[in-house]
């Protein structure tokens, strides 16, 4: 499988995803803004979430870009339960198993994420863009297995824009068919709270980075 010609095409398909005009507004949640657009991959929605992060570009990137162990993942990111790196293709681009909890007492249960990741610095005519593009992909590491069910991210993008020095803004562009029997209004009601105790995480972790340099 040629993962990098994969990534090439989900790094493609991100952006055409950001530069939508059809996004419909949800009320923001916790200083986060929140919309929504029809997904070009499956029959459901694609979701974005941008906020502004009060440290430097480089902090925040460090900790959005997905790290090389479980233990430095698991230490600040309370929205997942595990996280196990796979592949490594090159530098930028590697293979990483992601599980979440179950929500709503159990009636939504825990999914597993097989995906890969890209992680570029793109030029922009305004700005310098750092992103991490990801995707689902099949792994030999990771069968399919009955303990999870297993979602599939159709291509999917977070990105980091220096606003000042010290003054970040980072959007996510979610587009996930998380599976399953369950309605898919049910699911991706909830979707954008768990997205938003994400950030929080992100955040919090940011910020701890900052005191501790």
């Amino acid at each position: 499988m040629d993962y990098n010609k994969i990534a090439t095409s989900i790094e493609i398909e991100v952006l055409k995803i950001r530069d939508s005009k059809q996004w419909i507004k949800l009320p923001s949640q916790k200083g986060v803004e929140i919309s929504f657009t029809d997904s070009p991959s499956f029959n459901g929605h694609c979701y974005k979430f941008s906020c502004i992060i009060e440290a430097p570009c480089d902090v925040v990137y460090g900790v959005l870009k997905p790290p090389p162990t479980t233990e430095e993942r698991l230490r600040w990111d309370k929205s997942i339960d595990d996280y196990q790196p796979l592949v490594t293709i090159d530098e930028n681009t590697f293979i990483s198993a992601i599980t979440t909890p179950s929500i709503l007492m159990g009636l939504i249960s825990g999914r597993e994420f097989v995906d890969l990741f890209r992680c570029k610095v793109v030029q922009t005519s305004f700005n310098e863009e750092r992103w991490v593009f990801a995707g689902s992909v099949s792994c030999d590491q990771r069968p399919v297995t009955k303990k999870y069910i297993r979602a599939t991210t159709h291509p999917s993008g977070y990105v980091a824009i220096p606003v000042d020095s010290n003054k970040t803004q980072v959007e996510f562009h979610i587009n996930i068919d998380v599976g399953g029997m369950l309605p898919r209004s049910l699911v991706e009601s909830n979707l954008p709270s768990q997205q938003v105790k994400y950030i929080e995480n992100l955040s919090a972790e940011v910020h701890r980075r900052c005191l501790n340099n």
